[in-house]
């Protein structure tokens, strides 16, 4: 007990000071722990559930309905060769080419097809052929596998001028097996090759209407002697041929059933040769 008191007579006012300085310190981290969280209380907001957002819908609908929804998985080359007047140009004449072969199509019955498909049910060889005869007499260069490509002079000249150095286009209209058109066009420009694709499929009645566009930048082009026109993109997609060819000049008939049997379908590094 005496050593309690010698203890606080000597060290009694630090102990005080010290006793002090501890509730203070408690008090004050108790304040302002009670003030930051009253403040996140204050500042947090529970999140707001948007049930019918009319931006949301349109904004969807729009990429729904956008003409180049449907290559989104093509690789889009970052530099256009063409001013957006010259496409939509090209735009309005490959649906003026569509329309003028739209009596081909008027009867075709159509399936509830999504965006990326031609729109109709079933097209037959001789539908495609007709179709690629009636585009050719228009003056259009016109192909599908199985049949000669009409005007052909002009992928020619194409070609001539490429190797000159000299600015030029061309369009290809390519029917597919499916009933759908699509438009290549090619540009050489400024040293630069690209193509731009137009796609047209069609609605009920015959109606065409534009699938959607791609630019893509082409690595190299070739006619061979034989008349193969060769083009290569710089971007391939995953499962796509290396290379695309059509058959520019027409073949002998007694050729055409061994092309169809051996060279159809293949990816064409050897046609480099012929």
């Amino acid at each position: 007990m005496e050593d309690v008191k010698w203890l606080l007579r000597r060290c009694g006012l630090p102990i005080l000071m010290l006793l002090f300085f501890v509730i203070a310190g408690v008090f004050c981290w108790g304040k302002q722990h009670a003030e930051k969280q009253k403040m996140e209380e204050e500042v947090w907001e529970p999140p707001v559930e948007i049930e019918n957002s009319e931006a949301e819908t349109e904004e969807a609908e729009n990429a729904e309905t956008s003409t180049e929804s449907a290559y989104w998985f093509i690789p889009q080359a970052s530099d256009d060769l063409l001013s957006e007047e010259e496409k939509e140009q090209l735009q309005s004449t490959v649906l003026s080419a569509a329309e003028s072969v739209r009596e081909i199509y008027k009867d075709i019955v159509i399936a509830d097809a999504p965006s990326y498909s031609s729109g109709i049910n079933e097209f037959t060889n001789e539908q495609r052929k007709v179709v690629v005869e009636q585009l050719g007499r228009s003056g259009l260069v016109s192909v599908e596998e199985d049949n000669a490509m009409q005007n052909h002079e002009a992928i020619e000249a194409f070609y001539a001028d490429y190797l000159n150095g000299q600015d030029s286009m061309v369009t290809v209209f390519e029917v597919h097996r499916d009933g759908l058109i699509g438009a290549v066009t090619f540009i050489y420009r400024k040293g630069e090759l690209q193509t731009y694709y137009i796609g047209v499929r069609w609605k009920e009645g015959g109606v065409p209407e534009i699938q959607g566009t791609s630019v893509s930048n082409v690595a190299e082009i070739k006619l061979t002697e034989k008349g193969y026109f060769i083009y290569a993109y710089e971007y391939v997609i995953a499962h796509a041929s290396l290379r695309q060819y059509w058959r520019i000049e027409p073949l002998p008939e007694d050729c055409q059933e061994l092309t169809e049997k051996y060279i159809s379908g293949l990816i064409c590094n050897d046609l480099c040769q012929v």
